[in-house]
């Protein structure tokens, strides 16, 4: 629960900076990544490399940290025995997302975009699902110990 809340706190954090500040943040990162997977240094990462790539990034991100998010409430969700914790954990996350673009549309230089909330959204379920894959095979696997204990094997 309480990584649920630290991921959820990173969302609004990233989404109170200005334009400029996210912008800024998203070519440093890119520029890091870029030279890493080229093998050069940083200051020979260009503009146009950047440029080229920075709306990928940025989608990226935003799938990312939902991902993560989606992945982060559906434990938790689990764990406090919520009866139908998948589908609450989905819409937990497309109401953040949906209350994250609105919160953006107060930041200078920024603003809502309802293709961010797709995208979020996406990266929430696929979370949740990966989660749930993760908890049911969990559960399987205990449940065939379990037998196997019983049985006497």
């Amino acid at each position: 629960m309480v990584l649920t809340v630290c991921c959820a706190a990173a969302i609004f954090i990233f989404s109170m900076q200005n334009g400029d500040q996210s912008s800024r943040l998203s070519k440093g990162l890119l520029s890091h990544i870029l030279a890493f997977f080229r093998g050069v240094s940083v200051n020979e990462i260009t503009y146009d490399d950047i440029r080229k790539y920075s709306f990928l990034i940025r989608k990226m991100a935003h799938f990312s940290i939902f991902f993560a998010l989606g992945t982060l409430s559906c434990w938790s969700a689990y764990a406090l025995r919520v009866k139908r914790f998948m589908i609450t954990s989905f819409i937990f996350c497309v109401i953040y997302a949906c209350t994250d673009e609105i919160h953006q549309f107060f930041s200078e230089g920024r603003g809502p975009a309802f293709r961010d909330v797709c995208i979020d959204s996406a990266g929430a379920l696929l979370g949740v699902f990966f989660t749930a894959f993760i908890i049911f095979c969990i559960r399987h696997i205990r449940n065939r110990s379990t037998k196997n204990a019983l049985d006497g094997n």
